[in-house]
């Protein structure tokens, strides 16, 4: 039996055990970056580096991608959110709806039967962009401005992502590693799991000394994120291209949300709340996905 036939609900667990038994989760928090490490090492095994090149040939679609990621959500949020909102909670919601596509979307859209190259494509190029989009976004909405280390975001970003990518281009003709790219989802599925009761553990308290609000919050960023995947999986041509749009669309780096939050308004909860309920929806938001025929 495959164990990443119930990958939605295995990941899930990752997150409820960061609520009910968060102790193992913040022993997990120094190496989350090298088990993230690992986890793209293994979604980049079955990468065609001739999808990536042919990525490239579709520059329409890659920059409409774009504009759903860094755009859709904080136009929705003014238009619509904006008058029944605090202020504190209407500038943390657009920080947070305008971050970059997380790396988590590689081995998603690997996990999902999608195409791990090109969702490598979408994160990098976003992630790229985002020390010029995510403050001119924020100041444009919010009228704040907000600071960050890019030099540091983006070292970060070759570190975690840049590296297992090389390392599996070149380790996946070894017979080793043939053998681990055979259960390389279930390995997956577990890693995932391990990760999210990681990144819950530490604010499960922030989010449930503030629960009514906590709730409602994630009733929202439900609806924005289903709407971003909406239009992500129409930009798609076939299957496998859809799921990688839809993926990449919805699952962003909400952790980079909070830190900014943190550093530029630190003491206020307000703000940085938007972002902690994010990284819990995005985990919610598999339990469908396990069961969507797309």
């Amino acid at each position: 039996m495959k164990i990443s036939k119930y990958s939605s609900l295995i990941i899930l667990l990752g997150a409820v055990l960061g609520f009910v038994w968060p102790s193992p989760g913040l022993a997990l928090n120094p190496i989350l970056n090298i088990l993230l490490m690992v986890l793209i090492f293994l979604s980049c095994l079955e990468i065609d580096l001739n999808q990536i090149w042919q990525t490239f040939k579709k520059p329409k679609l890659i920059f409409l991608e774009l504009l759903i990621v860094h755009l859709a959500s904080p136009i929705l949020i003014y238009l619509f959110l904006k008058p029944f909102l605090s202020p504190e909670l209407f500038l943390g919601l657009i920080l947070v709806s305008t971050v970059p596509v997380g790396r988590s979307a590689v081995f998603l859209s690997n996990l999902f039967g999608g195409q791990p190259e090109k969702a490598l494509v979408i994160s990098s190029l976003s992630n790229l962009i985002s020390p010029i989009t995510l403050p001119l976004v924020a100041y444009y909405f919010t009228k704040s401005t907000i600071k960050f280390d890019a030099i540091e975001m983006s070292t970060s970003m070759a570190y975690i992502i840049i590296i297992p990518f090389l390392l599996a281009i070149l380790l996946r003709r070894f017979n080793i590693v043939k053998q681990i790219t055979l259960h390389q989802t279930d390995y997956s599925t577990i890693l995932v799991a391990i990760i999210v009761w990681g990144i819950v553990a530490p604010i499960h308290g922030q989010i449930t000394s503030h629960l009514f609000l906590s709730f409602g919050l994630t009733l929202l960023s439900l609806i924005l994120m289903s709407i971003n995947f909406v239009f992500g999986y129409l930009l798609g041509s076939h299957k496998s291209e859809k799921i990688t749009y839809a993926i990449s669309a919805t699952y962003k780096n909400y952790s980079l949300a909070t830190i900014i939050a943190a550093m530029t308004f630190p003491g206020s909860i307000l703000i940085s709340l938007p972002s902690l309920i994010y990284s819990i929806s995005s985990n919610i938001l598999l339990l469908p996905l396990q069961f969507i025929k797309f």
